[in-house]
């Protein structure tokens, strides 16, 4: 399944993703933290197990504006609500256990370094790379196409921000995490994008793309 995503025209409201899934809700804190409007969303019911919340903490050392609201416990586990909106972000130094307790957002995240102001690095300590042997692949190709600067090195990545995206033609290689932050690039870039592989992100996120319609009115066009 191919899909073409649009410029984003709107996000506010409410939104509750799939069994509070942080990955999936990540999604929504960059395109809320990316937008080019004036976005202004609360995420209901986030999982925030300790281990999983790398990506606020980056976020937050960003310049985003948003806060972790109502923690409480579901079912013996921790939630809370996520109060988000439009930022300005400035690039970065993220280490320590930060990318470790992110490794799943990585992709989501990548989207939100290019559009900084200035440049971030992402240091891999050593329990983030024995989480998984190479997490950037998938990363490196979806900036080169963006004609985002980029460097590699052993222990990490660094992102030159301040770039605006170019839409064009793109594939998940059937990475539901790089689904989803494509589909959240393509709501800030200057053309529509194309997805291929779109299909994928349904093993993540049931029903993204009604979603990502829904709540941005960005034009999503699935074939």
């Amino acid at each position: 399944m191919k899909a073409f995503i649009g410029e984003a025209q709107n996000l506010s409201g409410e939104i509750e993703v799939p069994d509070g899934n942080i990955t999936a809700a990540a999604a929504w804190m960059i395109a809320a933290v990316t937008a080019q409007h004036d976005a202004n969303i609360t995420l209901r019911g986030v999982s925030m197990k300790p281990e999983r919340t790398g990506l606020i903490e980056a976020l937050q050392k960003m310049g985003a504006r948003m806060e972790v609201q109502k923690k409480r416990e579901v079912d013996g586990q921790p939630v809370a609500d996520i109060w988000i909106r439009a930022s300005w972000l400035r690039g970065a130094q993220i280490e320590g256990n930060v990318p470790s307790r992110m490794v799943d957002e990585l992709p989501l995240f990548a989207v939100a370094c290019a559009v900084a102001d200035g440049t971030t690095i992402i240091y891999l300590d050593k329990e983030a790379r024995a989480k998984i042997a190479d997490p950037f692949p998938g990363i490196i190709q979806m900036l080169k196409i963006m004609d985002v600067y980029m460097e590699q090195a052993d222990q990490g990545i660094l992102i030159e921000g301040g770039e605006h995206f170019h839409g064009g033609d793109y594939d998940t290689g059937g990475d539901p995490r790089l689904a989803l932050a494509l589909g959240v690039a393509g709501l800030i870039s200057a053309e529509p994008l194309s997805l291929n592989n779109a299909e994928c992100v349904d093993a993540l996120y049931p029903g993204f793309w009604d979603a990502l319609k829904r709540n941005t009115g960005s034009e999503v066009v699935l074939k």
